[in-house]
């Protein structure tokens, strides 16, 4: 297909909002998940079906893939089809999967929002499937699947894991709700809090290397320059077969309610193993942020409650054998700049009981909970770009695009096919895409008032 022409969709927003809350939820709180064989429990989607007959009007219905995917942390049956399927229809009645150690599957098909595909969650690890779609499957031109289709395959094996989100936290001292973990198919965990020594820290940052376990080796070294403070079995209760993200509760810990630096040291209840989840964090009300330059640091703290800047804040940079290579004070405007040593390595800010630090050696972010398997690979990429991410109504889109194989490289020039969508999903604006002499490609899309 990638010689006759490139299909794009290009979904454009004149309006878009962002939400950066999560739905991570307190470990106690979570109920585990239940299945019927119900009709589907979402929403049906909000489109446009005639349009969508119209489009695939003459079109087959056929079955394109049968996979085993993730969605939400839960592994997931998807059934791909080459025409979008009335979801007017049960599709409980016409799609059935049965295993062959324990027979039929329970669950609701939920359709996809482009109603081109069929999803079941929450698979049992390592069981042999055979999917059965029956004829006469409804898409939404009419056209019926002409004939049974009929796919089996074999779902992965998951094991039970846990671990902590992140690598580093900073929780404030009145606001902390807990510390987030990652589980799969893991009930409890057994979590003991260590409180790193005050006049230990440069010690136990030097060796502590931000790693996301303890092994058994490593604990004789660092235990020692802290105290246990708490230790205790945390229920948490996944949905089953799904990577779900929960709050270890916190709060309401006395223990835990002093502000330091802590070393949280789990594993799954029942379980032993040479090395352990482990990660450090910091309950202070000192939020930190460093600007590295070339040369210099400027380094602002200001309160995690209320946001107002800090002043006559200590901050120490140690390098990574625990010394002490700059030094500095916070002034009204919660700011002070300090040199960029070569071996710096983490930025300690404290004062009174209160304590937050930033390493230098590490990524400046965390990406530890975001999904970085980025695009998947094709023979051909093609890539738009353009001045700006916003446009008013009326206004016109510039847009460039650039033709490469997968490892980047120049192509040969050929047409590429262009639909432009609304945010609903609907066709607006088709068009043959070609370039100029030099491959590059460039198109005006003027914006309707």
């Amino acid at each position: 297909m990638f010689n006759k022409g490139l299909f794009l969709a290009c979904a454009l927003a004149l309006l878009s909002a962002c939400d950066s809350s999560t739905s991570q939820k307190p470990a106690p709180a979570a109920a585990p998940t239940t299945q019927t064989t119900a009709a589907e429990t979402r929403p049906k989607p909000a489109v446009d079906l005639a349009a969508l007959s119209k489009r695939y009007s003459g079109r087959e219905l056929t079955v394109i893939d049968v996979s085993e995917i993730q969605v939400d942390g839960a592994s997931t049956l998807s059934v791909s089809f080459s025409v979008p399927l009335d979801p007017e229809q049960k599709f409980g009645e016409k799609l059935h999967l049965v295993d062959s150690k324990n027979g039929k599957v329970d669950g609701a098909w939920e359709l996809s929002d482009n109603l081109m595909e069929l999803r079941l969650r929450h698979l049992e690890p390592q069981r042999k499937l055979v999917l059965t779609v029956d004829a006469g499957l409804l898409a939404v031109n009419k056209a019926r699947l002409a004939a049974e289709f009929i796919s089996r395959l074999e779902t992965r094996d998951l094991q039970p894991s846990v671990g902590f989100a992140s690598r580093g936290s900073l929780l404030p001292t009145r606001l902390a709700e807990g510390l987030p973990v990652i589980a799969l198919n893991v009930d409890k965990v057994d979590v003991e809090f260590f409180r790193v020594k005050a006049d230990s820290m440069p010690s136990f940052l030097a060796q502590w290397d931000g790693a996301s376990s303890l092994s058994s080796y490593s604990s004789e070294e660092l235990l020692p320059m802290a105290d246990l403070v708490y230790g205790g079995r945390f229920d948490l209760k996944p949905a089953r077969n799904t990577r779900e993200t929960l709050l270890l509760p916190i709060a309401g810990i006395k223990a835990l309610q002093q502000p330091g630096v802590y070393l949280a040291v789990m594993r799954a209840s029942g379980t032993y193993s040479y090395s352990q989840p482990a990660t450090l964090f910091t309950l202070s009300d000192i939020g930190l942020s460093v600007h590295r330059y070339s040369n210099r640091l400027d380094v602002f703290t200001q309160a995690l409650e209320g946001g107002k800047a800090i002043s006559d804040v200590n901050v120490d940079v140690y390098d990574e054998s625990g010394k002490v290579v700059a030094q500095g004070k916070t002034e009204g405007d919660g700011h002070t700049q300090l040199p960029l040593p070569a071996k710096a390595a983490v930025v300690l800010a404290h004062k009174d009981e209160q304590t937050s630090m930033l390493r230098l050696n590490s990524s400046a972010l965390d990406l530890a909970e975001f999904d970085i398997s980025g695009p998947q690979a094709h023979p051909l990429q093609f890539f738009i770009f353009g001045p700006r991410d916003l446009y008013r109504p009326g206004e016109t889109v510039l847009l460039n695009g650039l033709l490469r194989d997968n490892d980047g490289k120049n192509v040969k020039p050929q047409p590429v096919t262009v639909e432009v969508r609304r945010p609903d999903d609907q066709v607006s604006r088709k068009f043959v895409w070609e370039a100029d002499k030099d491959g590059f490609y460039q198109y005006q899309l003027q914006l309707a008032d």
